[in-house]
């Protein structure tokens, strides 16, 4: 089986199947807006941090702020 893609070492691996890739793509993404997030904050930037946590952060994050849009859109205009 040949494949575009560069071979590629680890459970997410570039020659693992698409899903598990997009999967990769998503947490690489997730891991990058967790560290402008914490320098936003003040914080310095956090190399180790595994990707499990900072998906659910990020997951997190997304879902608060969700909330608080539905919330503001609720809330009549004075």
């Amino acid at each position: 089986m040949t494949s575009d893609k560069p071979p590629g070492v680890g459970i997410f691996a570039h020659d693992w199947p698409d899903f598990l890739t997009q999967k990769n793509v998503l947490g690489g993404q997730a891991w990058y807006y967790q560290q402008i997030f914490r320098l936003a904050d003040d914080q310095e930037a956090d190399p180790d941090l595994g990707i499990l946590k900072v998906v659910g952060a990020y997951v997190k994050d997304e879902l608060s702020r969700a909330r608080r849009v539905k919330k503001a859109r609720r809330q009549p205009v004075v």
